[in-house]
């Protein structure tokens, strides 16, 4: 049996073109780390929009959540050369799910009619947003983890349709048996990943540049670790 929690704080960002990806290498595994496979329907990934500008009345706050999540944690010991790489399909996503929207607190308790979540959805994988007909998923990799007063916290390159984005994620992680939970939350601007946040009638109604992203992942150790 194994414990280890990274600290639950903010996470520290960097200039986007600081970490553009061009070409992929391959995952830096280190020698003797036990796979982990993500067991992506005990997994959740919970990604909070919020409405604003002068009209933000008339919008809804969002939440878009995933139960697709694919991938592979590889823990290293010492912890610190523990990595993973993930991969998270945008067709997979879902719009305003109740009860997603109701585990999201009273923020994202107003209805949501069809209409709206089909605009919000049309508008998330268009060409502005995730791009979805060129950039069909979003990749995560680990670098490794540093400690900290608080615990660890995860090195993590985002690539979303093309630009990469280094974030420091904080986490709760257990590893029990063969088995891997992981927990936190952190925010990062849509615009440094290359998005281009929703906006009409020039800006009086938009999507706040900043989302907040909440997870929850279970793994499973590979048969063969």
């Amino acid at each position: 049996m194994a414990l280890f929690l990274l600290a639950a704080c903010q996470p520290a960002t960097f200039p986007l073109h600081d970490y553009q990806i061009s070409t992929l290498t391959a995952l830096d595994i280190a020698p003797g780390a036990k796979s982990y496979d993500i067991v992506a329907e005990r997994s959740n990934l919970r990604v909070l929009a919020y409405r604003a500008g002068s009209l933000a009345t008339l919008g809804h706050n969002h939440v878009v959540s995933s139960d697709t999540l694919q991938g592979t944690v590889y823990v290293a010991e010492p912890l610190s050369a523990t990595t993973f790489e993930l991969r998270l399909p945008v067709t997979g996503f879902v719009i305003d799910d109740p009860q997603e929207r109701a585990a999201a607190g009273p923020d994202f308790s107003a209805p949501v009619d069809a209409d709206d979540i089909e605009g919000t959805r049309s508008n998330l994988l268009g060409e502005k947003q995730l791009d979805a007909l060129n950039w069909p998923e979003i990749l995560l990799r680990c670098r490794g983890a540093t400690r900290v007063a608080e615990g660890w916290v995860l090195d993590v390159d985002i690539t979303s349709r093309g630009n990469t984005r280094r974030v420091e994620i904080p986490a709760q992680i257990t590893i029990i048996d063969d088995e891997l939970k992981a927990s936190g939350a952190f925010s990062l601007r849509q615009s440094e990943l290359g998005l281009v946040p929703f906006s009409v009638m020039m800006g009086a109604l938009k999507v706040r540049d900043q989302i907040d992203v909440h997870f929850q992942l279970t793994a499973q150790k590979s048969p063969q670790s």
